[in-house]
């Protein structure tokens, strides 16, 4: 294997650790560790060859005097290394001596505790009389399997091999201009996000599941770069002997990803044809049922002879896609029924819920509910073209017009900025509470991630867990320095930024803080309903499921949850 890079995380290296789970590598005995070094090599058959020297006879016949100074030296790269298999090792020190008994613990509390004891005792000789103390070094190596290799041939992989890097001289220069330190030059402060990246066609493969992914809802750039690189590796690359020149297809810029996008989520929310349909068919329900409260706009894009995407990639593609609208599309809904249990239930409470990701629709739909003695009911939902705090803000005051009376003290939202500065602007006198299960599933997305660098998740959602429940100013302080003390809390750099921002706005999830007079709604029953039975993928089919069906069944679902017997 040749030597393609290392991974190193300064929290990490050096400090004492129970459990590691980084670069695929677990280790996890019950022995004390530290990691002394994270490397990674490349196969051997694709390593990067340097391009051939000039031959120094050929510059005298060009004439040049001999008195003039050599020009700079420049590394020069050779061929790129397409080959996706991988050798990751880890170097650690392990402590015997302070090895966990984990059967005399009979609860995870107990080993927790006895860990805990057992590093600080560590730590403590470490730093007193570190040469006596045991220890043994370890090497863990994960290889790629042969099915893994590509684009050479195979038959050698597995038989020992000698490679010798080529010398490089410490005087040269590096492409950007400084000198070179290092076997290879220092390019980390050069923009490399285009370097080696073609900007070709791309395979209908990846372009189609570019589409896909707008249509579940997918519009940041950095996170669809992300989840299309572990695409192309775990189901392109691995399952064909793809060449060079044809696989180069399957990766495209940053720019170009943008462009896809943008056009991606120009032809699912500016069908004229389908607004059109929408119109008809709203005007057609207001004849039928006029007490209905049903509101709808086509969107009216702005004539620009240039609508091209904005070169500034740190602008949101929505709100550069919203700002070519004049008026953006808008479809709100309240029958009588729900108007009903409004007046009937009003409470202090209301739940704001987004539904849309699980339809094929691509349009943001979100529900209004409020608690029942018996469940959560719907009392209203719109449709929006953007997920945007103006475009949510302006279906707000739509359906407050109709209810003028409604002013609820609380608002259960998602951990979505935009949810919370539109009821921000429509209900200023309400507070906004994180929803708990969305609470969870964004910190079980954030924890989980590899390059966040969070060694346990389940401890670490534990210990937020604890903070969350908090009932009273001792139990949230008792829960703040078990965090403080936990060394997978002190070692993360990233992790300590992230729980500092929730806690800064603790207001929003920590029991103690809330006063949240019923527990939040969490929306699976009804992203599950909405899964089975608004699976379309135009507005007005969802439109129609809605006024046709969903609601209908709504209403005799809650008539069959207020008379069913209490358990």
């Amino acid at each position: 294997m040749s030597k393609r890079g290392t991974h190193n995380e300064e929290n990490i290296l050096g400090c004492p650790l129970m459990v590691c789970r980084q670069y695929d590598i677990v280790v996890d005995e019950g022995i004390p560790f530290t990691v002394l070094r994270n490397a990674r090599r490349s196969c051997l058959c694709c390593c990067r060859i340097p391009r051939e020297a000039k031959d120094p006879e050929s510059s005298q016949a060009t004439g040049a005097p001999e008195s003039a100074p050599p020009p700079p030296k420049r590394w020069t790269p050779g061929t790129k290394c397409v080959c996706p298999a991988l050798m990751r090792i880890k170097q650690v020190e392990m402590y015997p001596a302070y090895k966990v008994n984990r059967q005399k613990c009979s609860t995870g509390r107990q080993l927790e505790i006895v860990s805990r004891r057992l590093m600080a005792s560590l730590k403590r000789a470490l730093e007193e009389d570190s040469e006596g103390l045991l220890r043994q070094e370890r090497f863990y190596i994960s290889m790629s399997d042969i099915n893994s290799h590509c684009s050479h041939d195979t038959s050698l992989c597995g038989k020992l091999s000698v490679h010798v890097e080529p010398e490089v001289d410490n005087s040269d220069t590096s492409e950007c201009g400084s000198p070179s330190e290092h076997d290879e030059p220092e390019v980390a402060k050069c923009d490399t996000s285009q370097c080696g990246r073609p900007r070709g066609d791309v395979q209908p493969q990846v372009a189609k599941k570019i589409v896909e992914l707008v249509h579940r809802g997918m519009t940041s750039v950095k996170e669809m770069e992300t989840y299309l690189k572990n695409y192309v590796r775990d189901n392109i690359i691995l399952n064909r002997n793809a060449q060079l020149r044809s696989r180069s297809k399957y990766y495209i810029t940053s720019k170009e990803l943008q462009r896809r996008v943008w056009q991606a989520l120009r032809e699912c929310k500016f069908n004229s044809t389908d607004q059109e349909n929408v119109a008809k068919y709203v005007e057609e329900l207001r004849e039928k049922t006029p007490t209905l409260n049903c509101f709808f706009r086509a969107c009216e894009v702005k004539h620009q002879e240039d609508n091209q995407p904005l070169q500034d990639q740190t602008v949101h593609i929505l709100e550069s896609l919203a700002q070519e609208c004049q008026e953006t599309l808008l479809f709100c809904i309240q029958t009588d029924f729900m108007k009903e249990l409004l007046l009937k239930y009003s409470s202090d409470v209301l739940s704001l819920v987004a539904t849309y990701k699980t339809t094929e629709c691509v349009l943001p739909l979100f529900f209004i509910m409020v608690k029942t003695p018996s469940c959560y009911a719907v009392v209203g939902a719109f449709v929006v073209q953007f997920e945007t705090a103006e475009c949510i803000g302006e279906a707000l005051s739509v359906w407050r017009a109709w209810n003028p009376d409604v002013n609820p003290r609380f608002w259960i939202v998602d951990c979505n900025e935009a949810e919370v500065a539109a009821i921000s602007n429509a209900f200023p006198c309400g507070r906004t509470i994180f929803s708990d299960y969305q609470r969870k599933q964004a910190w079980h997305e954030w924890l989980s991630r590899k390059e966040n660098g969070v060694a346990d998740v389940f401890h670490v959602k534990d210990l937020l867990g604890r903070i969350a429940d908090s009932q009273n100013e001792e139990e949230f302080k008792m829960a703040i320095s078990r965090l403080d003390q936990s060394h997978y809390y002190l070692q993360n750099e990233k992790l300590q930024k992230y729980i500092i921002h929730w806690l800064s706005i603790k207001e929003k999830w920590v029991k103690l803080y809330r006063d949240l007079p019923v527990d939040s709604y969490n929306g699976a029953e009804l992203r599950l309903y909405l899964t089975k039975n608004c699976g379309q993928p135009s507005l007005l089919k969802l439109v129609k499921a809605l006024a046709e069906k969903c609601f209908t069944e709504m209403r005799a679902q809650f008539f069959w949850a207020s008379t069913s017997p209490l358990d």
